[in-house]
């Protein structure tokens, strides 16, 4: 259950988080020479030594507690560890790769599984402003797909781990930095033994010969990661997961763009349909939660 009075902030978090996320393929892109796999564990790494340098100014050692002595959470986010995992991973893959257009199709799927599974198992209901934007929606993911010809299995597999991986968060009441500190731990044990067995796989003796503006890229991918994903977890908790479904659309509209403009990838008259239909949901999604929670506060 979210709070009113948490609406405004989580908003907040939510339009940062995927604002930042729109635009983190520029930051891949300048590691492209870079194999996934080592970009990967860079961007675990660092990202535990940011967020643990956050968290040691905060002394959250009550709500660390509660997490290493509670089963039921220590399984939530060991399986919200794979999930974002693997996103993360296959997220690098596909824009290094060339696929960007093709994971923005993925974040526009995910509003959809998020909204299918905040309405069956948690039963958020819309109103009919909404149920119209979902299927304006529906329209302009169903043109993007078909613009693909082929199973978009980059884009299912984006959608899937990243809506299960918020659905998550709705069955756990853990601070957010929290939750994302101890994912990050979970992942950062596991590539680091990883590593030490295949050390060619990830690089991990190389990092010391790069030039710095690389060895610098690669430390930053932690931060870039952190501080979306940080915001993101207050979010999932403080909206409701139907609203952070849609607002999740801000940031594969980034990177449509970038796909196209900034990397010149493909754009076709299905496209433009595609991005005029998502964007008049958005405005309706949005503009009919907003006026719900204004009646709320009344």
């Amino acid at each position: 259950m979210t709070s009113p009075s948490r609406f405004p902030l989580g908003l907040l978090c939510a339009l940062s988080a995927f604002f930042m996320w729109g635009a983190l393929p520029l930051y891949w892109k300048l590691l492209q020479a870079q194999a996934p796999m080592e970009i990967f564990y860079h961007r675990t790494l660092w990202s535990m030594v940011f967020l643990s340098i956050i968290l040691l100014v905060g002394k959250p050692f009550d709500a660390l507690k509660q997490l290493i002595l509670s089963p039921r959470a220590m399984i939530n986010a060991l399986v919200s560890t794979v999930l974002i995992g693997g996103n993360w991973l296959l997220y690098i893959w596909a824009v290094t790769s060339d696929h960007v257009i093709e994971t923005s199709l993925g974040y526009y799927l995910s509003p959809l599984v998020s909204i299918l599974l905040g309405t069956v198992f948690l039963q958020e209901k819309l109103r009919k402003a909404q149920w119209i934007a979902v299927g304006f929606a529906t329209f302009g993911v169903a043109l993007l797909t078909a613009q693909l010809g082929a199973v978009p299995w980059i884009a299912l597999s984006l959608a899937t781990t990243f809506s299960l991986y918020g659905f998550l968060k709705k069955f756990l009441s853990l601070d957010a930095g929290i939750r994302l500190w101890f994912e990050t731990l979970a992942l950062t044990i596991g590539l680091v033994i990883y590593g030490w067995l295949t050390p060619e796989a990830v690089h991990t003796t190389a990092f010391w010969g790069y030039v710095p503006h690389v060895q610098l890229l690669l430390i930053g991918a932690g931060l870039v990661t952190a501080m979306p994903m940080w915001c993101y977890g207050y979010a999932s908790r403080a909206l409701p997961l139907s609203t952070l479904g849609f607002l999740q659309y801000l940031a594969p509209t980034m990177q449509l763009l970038l796909g196209i403009f900034i990397f010149h990838e493909s754009f076709t008259r299905s496209h433009f349909f595609a991005f005029m239909s998502i964007w008049l949901a958005i405005a309706l999604f949005v503009g009919d939660s907003l006026r719900s929670w204004k009646r709320s506060r009344l």
